[in-house]
């Protein structure tokens, strides 16, 4: 699923990095690609194939960024087949996120 980050201005973003996946990513054995650039975090998350897991492990994701002081605000995509498709674009200007 693709996810956008945005971010409290002035925070380090690598300690946020750290602990995304450690905490939120790691944790709900989920996988992310993606780069995290001054206050922002772009990337997409594998949460696997096992359609019984999916939803807890997306739940998990959610659980951390919903309760993580340093998060101005997220937006995670349509799920989609990273072998067959390509996510949908998600909009990460001022007005989109």
């Amino acid at each position: 699923m693709p996810i956008v980050v945005r971010r409290k201005k002035g925070n380090n973003i690598a300690s946020f990095l750290s602990g995304f996946l450690e905490q939120a990513i790691d944790k709900n054995c989920c996988l992310f690609c993606g780069y995290g650039f001054n206050n922002d975090l772009d990337g997409v998350i594998d949460l696997g194939i096992n359609e019984n897991e999916i939803k807890t492990k997306l739940d998990g994701v959610k659980s951390w960024l919903d309760n993580h002081d340093d998060i101005e605000q997220y937006k995670i995509g349509s799920r989609f087949d990273v072998w067959l498709e390509s996510p949908e674009e998600l909009d990460c200007t001022e007005n989109g996120l």
